[in-house]
């Protein structure tokens, strides 16, 4: 399981974190929750775009892309005591290669001699190699993944409960430092 660290080294992270110290503050609780949602619905957009551009086919292809299944998983802004600090997590280990993306890249199979797994839209030649196999199902030694972009999903709910803030009257830079 990997966790999303929401601190990736930028200086407006460390402000809305900053900010967020004080568990007293209504107007920070609701930064906070801004955050969580926001990165949220672009996880669940990002889904249906992937989907739309025939990158994944139907219900199916959203729950195989993963975003819709980080999103479900996500947990929620909760104030932590012994950090005496708000948090929230996206735990899928998954999570972490949609906000920063991943290099294309080799899969070979480890615990087995084959990796197994469907493939519903696979090429005709793909296909016919695997007629004799129940459903989509395919096995590969390895296989050559092309990567995946990354989407800033908590980047993106960051900046937009940064925006909050400011538009709420607070300086965000000062906590930068």
């Amino acid at each position: 399981m990997a966790d999303i660290q929401a601190d990736d080294g930028g200086d407006p992270t460390k402000a809305i974190i900053g900010k967020a110290q004080s568990k007293e503050d209504e107007l920070t609780r609701d930064a906070m929750n801004l955050w969580f949602q926001e990165s949220t619905d672009w996880l669940t957009e990002a889904a249906e775009t992937r989907n739309e551009v025939g990158l994944m086919h139907g219900r199916k292809g959203r729950e195989m892309n993963g975003l819709s299944q980080i999103a479900a998983g996500a947990v929620p802004p909760s104030w932590d005591k012994r950090r005496e600090a708000w948090v929230f997590s996206f735990p899928h280990e998954g999570a972490v290669f949609q906000e920063f993306g991943a290099r294309p890249h080799e899969i070979r199979a480890k615990k087995a001699e084959v990796l197994a797994f469907e493939w519903p839209d696979a090429p005709a030649e793909v296909k016919k190699q695997f007629e004799d196999t129940e459903g989509d199902l395919v096995f590969f030694e390895s296989v050559n993944h092309p990567g995946i972009p990354a989407i800033g999903f908590v980047r993106y709910g960051r900046d937009r409960a940064s925006r909050y803030l400011e538009q709420q009257g607070y300086d965000v830079e000062e906590f930068s430092e």
